[in-house]
């Protein structure tokens, strides 16, 4: 009788634990689909349109940040660490640069120092291992500011051609009321 109960917890045993293994695997192979469902995409770098493309090209600072920042969206989260210490050398450059007169605005050296600080952030935990989602969610913060610098230069350049638009229509009008009131006064 003895042998029958210790075969029959024996055999629970071997049942449970082998139970137990399947649930183990099946719950591993949960765990790495919700990791990579987890994982966000980087957004796409934002382009300027033409007219703005046109006033900002000579700015070479720029053109090189740029370049270095479409390779940095591309990379993968392990990859960071070198293109990071590229964007930290040429971000330097770039604030060091002579600006175009229409960016030397507040707006846009808040943003620049908004993507630095990001830059930064992600590079101090882009050497660890086992961060990968980390590194991840912040290659998407430096993505996403960087396309906000990028839509605060456009509208600034648009802004300021509309503004350059509306001094010439005031000097018009001024020109206008300025050869009327010469034809209305006696002579």
């Amino acid at each position: 009788m003895n042998r029958y109960i210790v075969l029959v917890l024996l055999s629970s045993f071997l049942i449970v634990s082998c139970g137990n293994k399947k649930d183990t695997e099946q719950g591993a192979e949960q765990g790495e689909q919700q990791e990579v469902a987890a994982k966000q995409s980087v957004p796409e770098i934002m382009t300027f349109d033409a007219s703005v493309q046109e006033q900002i090209g000579e700015w070479e600072a720029w053109e090189l940040f740029n370049e270095e920042m479409t390779k940095f969206q591309k990379l993968q989260a392990d990859n960071l660490s070198l293109s990071l210490d590229e964007l930290i050398r040429l971000m330097e450059e770039l604030e060091k640069s002579e600006f175009p007169e229409k960016l030397q605005i507040p707006a846009i050296k808040s943003r620049l120092l908004v993507l630095k600080t990001f830059i930064l952030k992600t590079r101090s935990v882009s050497d660890d291992q086992g961060r990968d989602k980390e590194l991840n969610n912040l290659q998407v913060a430096v993505v996403t500011a960087y396309n906000e610098l990028e839509a605060q230069m456009g509208e600034t350049f648009r802004e300021k051609a509309y503004e350059k638009v509306l001094q010439t229509i005031d000097s018009i009008d001024q020109k206008i009321e300025k050869a009327k009131n010469q034809n209305e006064q006696p002579q």
